[in-house]
């Protein structure tokens, strides 16, 4: 994995020291409190967004993952900046793993290597929309 771009859970992240260098991009289920980052200068996207995939009934890919366009104006700003960007939800597996994926995907071609990891299971969905969406704004 890229050491500027890193894929954590929730327990993870509340042990790690974290700075000014640092942006996360922190998924979390509806209805639950998002990790709290307290004043340690470290920016933060908070995304609620259940953890639903492309494969499951009923799904409407059209209406998942409304703020990927927020989530990718809060890469470009952190890439820009070249700070290391932590994705993290509840257990560094699935959301996190696909936000990863597609700033790998995206910046180095290499977002296969999460899907290739065992440790992960991306969700294709949000892997899908954020890449896309990171290729409309760069063309612009």
């Amino acid at each position: 994995m890229n050491n500027k771009i890193l894929i954590m859970s929730r327990d993870e992240i509340t042990g790690l020291e974290l700075s000014g260098s640092d942006a996360v991009i922190s998924f979390y289920d509806a209805g639950t409190e998002p990790v709290r980052f307290g004043n340690c200068g470290v920016e933060v996207c908070y995304v609620e967004l259940d953890d639903i995939d492309s494969d499951e009934p009923l799904f409407d890919y059209e209406k998942f993952f409304p703020q990927a366009g927020a989530v990718t104006e809060f890469i470009i700003r952190a890439m820009t900046a070249g700070k290391r960007i932590i994705c993290q939800c509840e257990y560094g597996m699935s959301r996190s793993a696909g936000c990863a994926a597609a700033i790998l995907e995206h910046y180095q071609g290499s977002g296969i290597t999460v899907f290739a990891d065992d440790r992960y299971c991306p969700n294709k969905a949000v892997f899908r929309k954020l890449l896309d969406a990171l290729k409309a704004a760069h063309r612009v």
